[in-house]
């Protein structure tokens, strides 16, 4: 069975490739053509440089392809909003299209963001949807294309990951963990930090890359009906929530830093929002870049990681969110890690090819 994976040199992508090669299936990659394909060359049997905002999609299609896995999107909360449509709806309506009457199987990367703050805990895939910022909304948007496709016949699944991590990764707790591995360096080995908090809920990639081979194999070939594309939507997760006092406190620990949680939540959150605003705020995201910079030279470090906590992260630590994973589980989908697990397993990796300290 040969599978497209859109996207291929990103976080998922990469992860992703290596996955179903080893478990048999042929790959064939693409991302854009200033993408750095090394690590996954020895995987594919073939890469296809390709602009998915513009360039013609029709070489994707010159060999049969039985499954298209669309994880192509830009995930930055910071990131351009003209940018941030054109990846992640324009070009799923441009890939849906190219795909429809092509592909046995097209599987959709969205995210647990649409729902906004959930209405209810643990919120289901029947929970409305109420995106916040751009990144959401343009998930969202995603979305509702490939349901639109899936009326037109496309046989197509949804999944929608909460948020990832695990190796590669370059943002989300992959900044935190920038962040800790820099204060052990600088001798701050135990530090202050927030008591409870709202849930978090998080999953490793690979457990990402074992959903889609669920999918692939309970989906592949099957016929779609008109009525059929909310049956086929999928929260991915692990099974291990956790309050964010306890969140940090595992990240942290990995690094090698404790944490003295003696600051109430309740004190904690009003303090972070205030500082968050102020003009120093931008100087001390500069400072701390700069001394990951001294860092990495200091220890000889290749590392992508820029560590910071942007602002616009501040939505998601203002309420809990927690989704349920009983849908996906009756296919036979089961979490590999805890986050404890997940998170040792993560730095590991990053130290040991020298993206941390």
């Amino acid at each position: 069975m040969r599978c497209l994976v859109t996207g291929a040199a990103g976080f998922l992508g990469v992860n992703l490739v290596e996955f179903l090669s080893e478990q048999g299936y042929k790959v064939v990659a693409t991302d854009i053509p200033t993408s750095d394909f090394s690590e996954i060359k020895k995987f594919c049997e073939d890469i296809i440089p390709c602009d998915l905002t513009s360039d013609t999609l029709s070489e994707f299609f010159k060999k049969d392809i039985d499954v298209l896995i669309h994880t192509a999107g830009i995930f930055d909360l910071s990131a351009n909003p003209k940018l941030m449509r054109r990846v992640n709806v324009d070009a799923v309506e441009r890939i849906c299209r190219a795909s429809l009457g092509k592909v046995g199987l097209f599987i959709h990367i969205s995210s647990t963001g649409i729902y906004g703050k959930p209405e209810k805990i643990p919120a289901d895939e029947d929970t409305n949807p109420k995106p916040r910022n751009q990144y959401e909304k343009t998930k969202k948007e995603g979305e509702d294309i490939v349901k639109t496709y899936m009326k037109m016949g496309i046989n197509a699944v949804i999944l929608r990951p909460t948020l990832m991590y695990g190796p590669r990764s370059k943002y989300g707790y992959a900044m935190l963990i920038g962040l800790y591995s820099l204060a052990r360096e600088k001798g701050k080995k135990v530090l202050p930090s927030v008591k409870g908090g709202p849930m978090t809920h998080s999953v490793h990639v690979l457990d990402v890359t074992h959903a889609v081979d669920v999918a692939i194999k309970r989906f592949f070939g099957e016929k779609i009906s008109q009525d059929s594309a909310d049956s086929r939507i999928f929260n991915v997760a692990d099974d291990t929530p956790l309050p964010f006092g306890d969140m940090i406190e595992v990240i942290a620990n990995a690094c090698g830093v404790e944490l003295k949680k003696s600051i109430p939540y309740f004190v904690a959150r009003p303090l972070t929002l205030l500082i968050s605003h102020l003009p120093i705020y931008d100087d001390l995201k500069e400072k701390v870049l700069s001394q990951w910079f001294e860092v990495a030279k200091e220890k000889n470090l290749n590392t992508p990681l820029r560590p910071r906590l942007d602002r616009e992260w501040n939505d998601y630590f203002a309420g809990d969110f927690m989704y349920s994973t009983e849908k996906i589980k009756k296919m036979g989908f089961k979490p590999k890690f805890t986050f404890e697990e997940g998170i040792k397993q993560t730095v590991k990796w990053y130290r040991e090819n020298k993206w941390i300290p």
